[in-house]
């Protein structure tokens, strides 16, 4: 994994655990800085996006 699609600034802008016929086809290594810096972030908005659901719950 992962194969990327990339917006028009060129950065990653969705990763997938398989091809993705002309949607994202080029594969980058996990350990590819790319792809660490797109995970980082995607789970700090997770984290984030969690943390204020759990706000409206309460």
């Amino acid at each position: 994994m992962p194969y990327v699609t990339r917006n028009a600034e060129g950065e990653i802008a969705g990763m997938f655990e398989q091809l993705q016929p002309e949607m994202a086809e080029e594969f980058l290594p996990d350990d590819n800085p790319e792809v660490v810096a797109f995970s980082e972030r995607s789970d700090a908005a997770l984290a984030d996006l969690q943390d204020k659901i759990k706000q409206d719950w309460l």
